[in-house]
């Protein structure tokens, strides 16, 4: 170690006795003294970001500890969401916005996905932005529903819009009231498609974080339920590429219950004849994407099911047959 370092080290050890003791101003000026003699000794800007907070120091000070934090261990999670929170304490929105989605990269639990959609909920509703605040909030709640931090970004969000932010089961009840109603079918599929912004598997820490956090089996069901319902409507709306990447993440949500609705949305698409070529190409490679899938995960019958389908669909598929064969090869071996 050496004689900087070795400085900062005592610096470290005295501020913290003198922070036992009560004394914070004193320990944070030795804290301060000691970042500047080492600026890659984690536990002095640790130690001095938590001074920093207990003696609600401006926000402006603790700007440059989270920065370096983030330079220190880039890889944690909150290091980032505290730096974002500061920058939007200042008022540094697109600052804070890239803050929070560089932490997005590195989320390791539900609570790591609740914090920064709280923080990116909150931005949100400083640019009185409605839509984004409340994805991010119908996600934020199916993870730690009776969270502090979900409570206070909630009421943030009434004041500003005048009402509450609708849950996952609020807008199921709400679609199904406008599917009830000739006439309402594109308003109820905007509302599923609320859920279908919060849970879809871009970016990667959705998928990782979000999803991943869901344990339920229950929940799960129901946002596939969901992704298949939007699915099925954009499907008779003509836009067949975006209700294939639906039934996709129907599957990647809760592929059990996908199943059954793949063979039958399948069965009746090859059934529909050369008139509808195009659409066997599409169902083709979307069907190869999900063997591929399901077969990564090692369910190698599964896969070969859908692998079957999708050359079926389209036996001008080359990727689809290629593996196909890699698929009964495996299972041969």
């Amino acid at each position: 170690m050496n004689s900087r370092k070795q400085e900062a080290r005592q610096l470290l050890d005295r501020a913290t006795a003198l922070s036992r003791s009560g004394d914070m101003i004193s320990a944070i000026d030795l804290l301060e003294q000691a970042s500047r003699l080492d600026a890659d000794d984690k536990d002095v800007f640790e130690t001095l970001a938590a001074l920093y907070m207990l003696t609600s120091a401006p926000p402006q000070n603790r700007l440059h500890v989270y920065e370096r934090l983030t330079i220190i261990e880039p890889e944690v999670c909150h290091h980032w969401y505290n730096l974002g929170n500061v920058q939007r304490v200042l008022n540094k929105l697109q600052d804070a916005t890239a803050a929070y989605m560089q932490g997005a990269r590195h989320c390791r639990n539900a609570h790591d996905v609740l914090a920064l959609d709280c923080g990116l909920a909150s931005i949100a509703v400083a640019a009185e932005d409605r839509r984004s605040a409340e994805v991010h909030l119908i996600r934020a709640m199916e993870m730690i529903p009776e969270h502090e931090l979900l409570a206070y970004r909630r009421a943030e969000f009434s004041k500003a819009f005048g009402r509450e932010p609708r849950s996952l089961d609020d807008i199921e009840n709400l679609s199904l009231e406008c599917f009830a109603e000739i006439g309402r079918e594109e308003e109820a599929v905007g509302l599923l498609e609320l859920v279908w912004e919060a849970f879809t598997p871009m970016p990667a820490f959705l998928r990782e974080g979000a999803v991943g956090s869901l344990q339920y089996v229950d929940v799960r069901a129901k946002l596939s339920d969901m992704f298949f319902t939007v699915a099925q409507w954009h499907e008779r709306w003509g836009k067949a590429g975006s209700a294939i990447e639906k039934y996709r993440c129907a599957c990647e949500v809760h592929e059990a219950t996908f199943q059954h609705r793949a063979r039958w949305r399948v069965e009746i698409a090859l059934q529909i004849g050369e008139g509808e070529s195009r659409r066997c190409i599409a169902l083709s490679l979307a069907l190869n994407a999900i063997g591929v899938m399901i077969m990564e995960a090692g369910l190698g019958s599964y896969a070969r099911w859908y692998l079957e389908l999708a050359v079926k669909a389209d036996g001008e598929n080359a990727e689809a047959r290629l593996n196909l064969d890699l698929c009964q090869s495996a299972e041969d071996w």
